[in-house]
């Protein structure tokens, strides 16, 4: 019987291969400042445009909006903290009940109160009760109990005209609204806030 062996001859270890290192170039004078120079530019571009964009969207989309006193008890209190949307108005008009922040004419500067009377509508407020267009006013948002004053020497009707608004604010004995310094302009109705 006959076996047949393979044979194996010893191999020779072959020579190591060559080690590929990736190129790195010398970073030298003349190349760091045009990479500097490109890396505050780029950060330049991320400020700006983050800038812009908070801008934006804080003028013209939402912001946040903090209650500041007690005109509007017992709905919202002080210190409260809410989205204002200033785009809803660019879509729909406001109206009445709307909670919104308004450029204040008593103070100059910014006040939450509520859409009580529309455009081309009359408001009449007597015994503590508002009246819109002859009609006695639901205001189911108000705190039980709640009077409305007239602040005035007398009771009187009045008309609003076009593009303006009577707004006041639920917490009637405290809040000074349109009843003392008239109705607003549709252009200073900043954005609704929703509760």
């Amino acid at each position: 019987m006959r076996v047949d062996k393979t044979s194996a001859s010893p191999v020779e270890p072959s020579a190591p291969a060559a080690t590929i290192s990736p190129a790195c170039p010398s970073v030298g004078p003349g190349l760091l400042i045009p990479r500097l120079v490109k890396q505050l530019c780029l950060l330049a571009l991320v400020v700006f445009c983050s800038s812009g964009s908070y801008w934006l969207i804080s003028h013209y989309l939402m912001s946040t909006v903090e209650v500041q006193g007690r005109s509007m008890l017992p709905t919202l209190q002080d210190g409260d903290r809410y989205v204002l949307n200033r785009w809803v108005y660019h879509c729909k008009e406001p109206q009445r009940g709307d909670l919104v922040v308004i450029r204040d004419p008593g103070h100059n500067d910014f006040a939450v109160k509520r859409i009580v009377v529309l455009p081309c509508e009359s408001v009449y407020v007597k015994s503590g009760l508002v009246y819109v267009n002859n009609q006695k006013l639901e205001e189911p948002y108000l705190g039980p109990g709640t009077v409305t004053p007239t602040f005035a020497t007398k009771e009187k009707w009045l008309v609003i005209g076009q593009q303006r608004y009577f707004v006041m604010g639920d917490n009637r004995a405290e809040s000074e609204d349109s009843r003392i310094y008239g109705t607003i302009h549709r252009n200073d109705i900043i954005g609704c806030i929703s509760k």
